[in-house]
């Protein structure tokens, strides 16, 4: 994406993707230099010659500091979210034989996650472009879809004890997705044994 920016974009991506480019890379050569001091002087002085740095020496630049001001914590999580997706959706294409060469139609992301909503709201067309598809929907429900759960019998064991069958049997039991959706609420369900 960001070689698209830069290669054919407007010129003001063009400044800002190389910007942003070159900001890391000084920043990573600079702190890297505590480890490997002489291949990231040689890095540098190649940069230095090529742009025309104004340090002499990578040692001279200051340390990188933190810009609180540029975090986006939200807007990272959604991105993370993205990637996840994709993830999800090029192993689906892989699992299908299905090359990321050729457009799917549609891309259906199941979920009743907000966070999910949301990050394909903010980043639909970086996840269309992406998995190559051409159109991405949202939905809680897949029909003819069911959702199973299936315990960790060692692990169920080792906390349990001997209740351990009635916690095996409760599981059974329960509804599978109110269990679901307590776990993505609370991160924990609650059974009555």
């Amino acid at each position: 994406m960001t070689r698209e920016k830069i290669s054919s974009g407007r010129q003001q991506e063009k400044e800002v993707g190389l910007f942003t480019i070159s900001t890391v890379l000084l920043g990573t050569l600079n702190m890297f230099q505590t480890i490997a001091p002489f291949v990231c002087e040689a890095i540098y002085l190649n940069l230095k010659e090529a742009f025309g740095l104004k340090e002499e020496s990578l040692s001279h630049c200051p340390w990188p500091r933190v810009q609180k001001k540029l975090l986006r914590a939200p807007l990272e999580e959604a991105m993370g979210t993205a990637q996840e997706i994709i993830q999800a959706a090029l192993a689906a294409r892989e699992k299908a034989q299905l090359g990321v060469r050729w457009p799917v139609k549609d891309l259906l992301v199941v979920s009743t996650s907000n966070d999910v909503k949301k990050a394909v709201k903010l980043f639909q067309k970086t996840i269309a472009q992406q998995a190559n598809a051409k159109r991405i929907s949202v939905k809680d429900k897949l029909r003819g879809v069911s959702i199973t759960i299936e315990p960790h019998k060692g692990k169920i064991g080792a906390a349990f004890g001997p209740l351990t069958p009635k916690v095996l049997t409760a599981l059974e039991a329960a509804d599978k997705e109110e269990l679901l959706a307590q776990l993505q609420e609370k991160g924990t369900a609650a059974l009555r044994v």
